[in-house]
């Protein structure tokens, strides 16, 4: 257990969360403005579930601060906020961004899975995208719980298992793209494709994703579900993520009071028949098999 938790922190150091979207040198404003925009560009949902605009004078709790793009939305609208982290760069470049801006909030490196407070402090415990990461999510539910204040809210978000881009993009597309990298063709094909799209190109080049890629499928030799799912959410070497249904999620939160889930973001890029629907069936897809799974639980 303390190797795996070791592993993703390893995993989270080397490329925290969103780092990759900037092209700007690491640290300034530019770096952060670039990738808060892009955050908020592909993944517009996260302000409609956050409501950063409610935090004034509340006590939020943040399990995953990454570079910490939600964390400064909530302290700029006054919220009390601490947040944590496994990963110590990740916790470096939250803390960068704060005093660019003249902001001090406690941060401490920490386990989702043994939060560091005592019991019933918190008004709001927001994690998005981060839990999906921890094996013993039961544990990491169950802090949350403790940690909130009756009445308190947490607002999580998990992978969505009944969507399309985890049954299409990734369990029928990108795994006919890595049985293709297995092949010195076929990685000629990828990279060929890669160099018409200088978009594609340049995130290639910048995560190294291509690369690894090669290098863990001519390792391993073929994938397991698993270990597909990892590689295609955050590249490869991300040591575990997992996907949950609605059902599995009320599971999860049944000591919670009232528990609410909604269905958002289509990730329409990654799955290529979307692009040519109207919206209103973008719309209406998305909120039945879009890839975010955002629960909202009351204690």
């Amino acid at each position: 257990m303390l190797q795996d938790k070791q592993a993703m922190r390893d995993f989270w150091d080397r490329r925290p969360c969103g780092s990759s979207t900037s092209s700007k040198p690491h640290g300034t404003k530019e770096f952060f403005d670039e990738i808060e925009a892009y955050r908020y560009q592909v993944e517009p949902c996260i302000k409609d579930f956050a409501r950063f605009e409610d935090s004034k004078a509340k006590r939020v709790l943040e399990v995953g601060v990454g570079m910490g793009t939600d964390s400064i939305q909530f302290v700029r609208h006054g919220a009390r906020f601490t947040g944590i982290d496994l990963s110590w760069q990740s916790l470096r470049f939250t803390q960068q961004r704060f005093r660019a801006s003249n902001y001090v909030c406690p941060l401490f490196q920490a386990d989702a899975e043994v939060l560091p407070f005592p019991a019933n402090v918190f008004d709001v415990v927001y994690s998005w995208g981060v839990l999906l990461c921890v094996k013993n999510i039961r544990a990491a539910v169950a802090e949350v719980w403790r940690v909130l204040r009756p009445g308190g809210k947490a607002v999580v978000m998990l992978y969505h298992k009944n969507s399309l881009n985890y049954w299409i993009s990734i369990m029928v597309i990108r795994r006919l793209a890595y049985w293709l990298l297995r092949s010195r063709v076929g990685l000629a094909i990828v990279d060929s494709l890669s160099r018409l799209d200088r978009t594609l190109r340049t995130k290639l080049e910048r995560t190294g994703s291509l690369r690894g890629f090669t290098e863990e499928l001519q390792r391993k030799g073929s994938l397991t579900d698993q270990e597909l799912l990892n590689m295609s959410t955050d590249g490869p070497g991300l040591p575990y993520t997992s996907v949950y249904t609605r059902q599995e999620v009320q599971l999860l939160f049944s000591k919670f009071r009232i528990v609410k889930t909604n269905v958002c973001c289509l990730y329409e890029q990654n799955v290529p028949f979307c692009t040519f629907l109207p919206q209103i069936v973008k719309t209406w897809l998305a909120g039945r098999c879009g890839w975010f799974l955002v629960v909202e639980a009351t204690k």
